[in-house]
């Protein structure tokens, strides 16, 4: 596989179509729910502005579990993220902000604040091909009301057309 992104340029590394799978805990770290995604990041301006576009394969796992209706608020977002250096913000026009920081090479931190909720995202790149990501949603008074973990796999360097579209405003 030829290598199209540089670990050196912030970003770079998240470009590409992405499968994930979640689950989500309670605070005491008892099963929640699971469900599986597709995601594609890609660069609409290179360097400057990252596109983030998510579908939910499994939407009605939360569908009776009116508790869990934050949380896929916060899951089912996309993003146009400016970069800056190191910094990434999204705007908001969706009614949730994102905003997030390059650590190192491998790891950035997102904060993704809606009204109702907000979770911390890290995400730690174990190779070019797996990422990792973990973090507490909570409620506006920082309760932790679940725990997150992802798991996602490169599946394509190249985001087909498809996946490539403008934000859906919710």
């Amino acid at each position: 596989m030829t290598q199209l992104f540089d670990f050196e340029i912030p970003y770079d590394v998240f470009t590409g179509l992405w499968f994930g799978k979640s689950i989500a805990y309670n605070p005491q770290g008892d099963f929640e729910v699971a469900w599986t995604s597709k995601v594609a990041i890609y660069w609409e301006e290179p360097f400057t502005r990252l596109s983030f576009r998510q579908d939910s394969a499994s939407v009605g796992a939360f569908a009776h579990q009116l508790h869990l209706a934050p949380l896929i608020r916060l899951l089912t977002q996309e993003f146009d993220f400016q970069i800056n250096g190191k910094s990434a913000t999204d705007p908001g026009l969706g009614g949730v902000r994102n905003s997030g920081a390059q650590m190192t090479t491998d790891t950035y931190v997102f904060h993704i604040i809606s009204s109702m909720q907000s979770w911390y995202n890290d995400q730690y790149f174990l190779t070019r091909e797996e990422r990792r990501v973990i973090g507490p949603a909570m409620d506006h008074s920082g309760t932790v009301q679940h725990l997150i973990a992802q798991q996602f796999t490169l599946i394509s360097e190249d985001v087909q057309i498809d996946y490539k579209r403008a934000l859906r405003l919710e």
